[in-house]
C-alpha cells in the first residue's frame, strides 16, 4: 500500500485482495480491488478472465514464465525488454525497455487519439448532413443553384484543411482520466442533431434573404455555411463548455486562421470573388449572416451537452465498475 500511495493510487483496505476474496469466482470482487497480494499464476490467470466477465479490456504486464497464462488470457499482454522469451511470446507486445512509464504514456496517448477520432467523425457527419440537406432544400424552393460548384469545391478545401490538423489537437484532460468504448450512439445521435441544426439555420438565412439577387443569396450562403462549419469543429472538440475547451493546437489554430482569412479575403476582395461567382454584400446581410453564425454557436453548445450516450454502457472510471 505504500508503494502505491507513492505512485498517486489512492487504495484503502477494502482495495486490496488475496485469492480469498474471490474464491469463489465473484467478478464484483475482483472489480473492486487495485493491489493483489499472494497470487499463484493460476490466480492472475483467474483474475484476468473475472474481469473480462465483468465486460472490462484487461491488460496484462509481465516478465516471468509464470506470468505468460495470464499474458496470453489478457485482451492485451505486455512483456518487458528483459523478461523470459516463453513471456515474450505469450504477450501481444513487448516494451523496447523496461520502464513501465511508457504503458502510462501509450494508454494517454491512445485515449487522446480515440477522442480526436470522435471529434471527427463527429464532425463530418454534422458538416456533411448540413451540406447535403440545405442543397437539397434549396433546390427544390429556388430557380437557380443555391450554391455554384466553384463555391461548393472552395467551401470542402476551407473546411478539409482543419480536419487535416485535427489530429494534432488537445483534448480535454477530463476526457482520457477515463477509458471510453465506442458506442455508435456517441457519433450518431449528436452529429445528426448538429447537422439538422445547422441545416435550419441555413435555411433561416434563406427564409431573411427572400427576394435578394441570385448572386447576393450564393454568397451569404457560402460565408454562412463556411463560417458554421469553422464554428463547428471548435463545438465538437469537447463536451465542455467552449470557454473551458483546451486552446486548439497549433496547427489546428493555424488551419482554422487561413481558412476564415480565405473565406473572408474572397468575398470581401471583389477580383478574387468574381472567380468564385462571389459578390459584395451589404450591412445588413453581413448582420443576418454574424447573428445566426452567434445563435447557431450559442445553440450548438447547449445541444452538445445533453446526455447523448446510453446510459452505462460507455464510458467507467479507471478501476471502476
Amino acid at each position: 500500500m505504500a508503494l502505491a500511495c507513492r505512485l498517486g493510487l489512492a487504495v484503502g483496505p477494502a482495495q486490496v485482495l488475496t485469492p480469498a476474496d474471490w474464491g469463489w469466482g465473484d467478478p464484483a470482487a475482483v472489480e473492486r480491488g487495485i493491489i493483489f497480494a499472494e497470487v499463484t499464476p493460476a490466480d492472475k490467470y483467474q483474475i484476468v478472465r473475472l474481469l473480462q466477465a465483468a465486460d472490462h479490456q484487461v491488460a496484462v504486464t509481465g516478465d516471468g514464465v509464470n506470468d505468460a497464462p495470464a499474458l496470453q488470457a489478457a485482451d492485451v499482454g505486455i512483456a518487458l525488454y528483459g523478461g523470459t522469451d516463453v513471456a515474450k511470446m505469450a504477450a501481444d507486445l513487448v516494451l523496447l525497455d523496461d520502464d513501465l512509464g511508457v504503458i502510462v504514456a501509450a494508454v494517454r496517448e491512445g485515449r487522446r487519439l480515440f477522442r480526436v477520432l470522435q471529434h471527427y467523425l463527429l464532425y463530418t457527419l454534422a458538416g456533411n448532413l448540413a451540406s447535403v440537406l440545405v442543397v437539397a432544400v434549396a433546390s427544390l424552393l429556388l430557380d437557380f443553384l443555391p450554391l455554384l460548384p466553384a463555391q461548393v469545391l472552395l467551401l470542402n478545401l476551407l473546411t478539409d484543411l482543419p480536419m487535416l490538423a485535427l489530429a494534432t489537437d488537445r483534448v480535454d484532460p477530463a476526457e482520457v482520466t477515463r477509458p471510453l468504448r465506442w458506442h455508435l450512439r456517441l457519433v450518431v445521435e449528436p452529429g445528426l442533431a448538429l447537422g439538422l441544426l445547422n441545416a435550419v439555420a441555413a435555411l433561416a438565412l434563406l427564409r431573411l434573404l427572400r427576394g435578394a439577387p441570385p448572386p447576393v443569396i450564393q454568397t451569404a450562403w457560402f460565408l454562412f455555411l463556411g463560417l458554421t462549419g469553422l464554428l463547428l469543429l471548435l463545438v465538437v472538440r469537447s463536451r465542455a463548455p467552449l470557454w473551458r475547451t483546451p486552446a486548439p493546437s497549433g496547427p489546428l489554430l493555424g488551419a482554422m486562421g487561413l481558412a476564415v482569412g480565405v473565406l473572408v479575403g474572397v468575398a470581401a476582395y471583389p477580383p478574387l470573388g468574381r472567380l468564385f461567382g462571389l459578390v459584395p454584400l451589404a450591412p445588413a446581410h453581413l448582420l443576418m449572416i454574424g447573428g445566426l453564425s452567434l445563435l447557431f454557436l450559442l445553440t450548438a453548445e447547449g445541444l452538445k451537452r445533453a446526455p447523448w450516450p446510453p446510459v452505462g454502457s460507455s464510458e467507467r472510471p479507471v478501476g471502476g465498475p
